[in-house]
């Protein structure tokens, strides 16, 4: 029976029988930029060119009738545009850790890394909301005009600018804002794996403002669902997963840094109380 081999980013899955590949085409499993391997085959194949080798039929029955070419192992390496393969364990020594799959060979990103790429992503949310809001306070002093209060202008600029932030970071070229890019990471439509646009990405964004109600239990759910879904990954029907070996140690660092900032501004506000 011939033995069936996928290659996503860094990682080679199988072996699997024809029927296996046939039913995961069907079911939208494998992505059009995949590479496929067979024995006989000189080289990885992306699978787009097993859907027109089935006439944009994925769910036929028909076999899979590929060129077959000699050669005696799976190759290491391709003449596709995606880097060539890197065995697993050799992967995670050089380029650090990644989760367990699923049965598909799908990485769910984690609790933590996805908290991360968040403080990473609140630096250029805040810079920006400060500048937005200078820039508003100045628009409506122009206009003779002002808030009550500067918590109000700067509540106002934040959630404009998180929105249009995650809403294009995440809906856009590459499903990721910088602190997900930073691991690694990309959010996808759960049915398939594709890439969103700006209206799902808005979606996501507004409900991750539910995931963030009575105690943030939205977000806390995360590391106990199948998926490793929030609540607004789920209402949104995206999940968030692992493109290739992110680095521990980076993780360490965010955190480290973002614990000093939490303890000097702490200390910063206790000298300004005078306590």
């Amino acid at each position: 029976m011939a033995e069936f081999w996928i290659k996503r980013d860094d990682k080679r899955l199988g072996p699997f029988d024809e029927a296996r590949v046939l039913s995961d085409l069907e079911k939208g499993l494998l992505r059009p930029d995949d590479a496929l391997w067979v024995e006989g085959l000189e080289r990885w194949i992306p699978v787009k060119m097993v859907f027109d080798e089935l006439h944009g039929s994925p769910g036929s029955s028909a076999s899979l009738e590929l060129e077959p070419m000699d050669s005696p192992s799976v190759p290491e390496s391709e003449d596709l545009a995606t880097p060539a393969s890197v065995p697993m364990s050799e992967a995670e020594g050089l380029r650090g850790h990644r989760p367990e799959p699923d049965e598909f060979g799908v990485q769910y990103a984690g609790f933590w890394v996805r908290f991360a790429a968040v403080l990473i992503d609140e630096i250029p949310i805040i810079l920006l909301s400060v500048a937005l809001g200078f820039g508003l306070a100045f628009v409506l002093a122009s206009f003779g005009l002002e808030l009550r209060a500067s918590d109000q202008r700067f509540d106002a600029a934040s959630l404009i600018v998180s929105w249009l932030y995650y809403a294009t970071q995440e809906g856009g070229q590459h499903s990721a804002t910088f602190g997900k890019r930073a691991f690694n990471l990309q959010v996808l439509r759960a049915d398939g794996f594709q890439p969103f646009g700006f209206g799902r990405g808005t979606a996501r964004f507004g409900a991750s403002i539910i995931s963030g109600l009575v105690l943030m239990i939205g977000y806390l759910m995360q590391p106990f669902t199948p998926r490793k879904q929030a609540l607004h990954d789920m209402i949104t029907d995206t999940v968030v997963i692992v493109r290739a070996p992110y680095s521990r140690a980076l993780l360490g660092v965010v955190f480290a840094v973002w614990i000093l900032a939490v303890i000097g501004g702490l200390g910063v506000l206790v000298v300004m109380l005078g306590v």
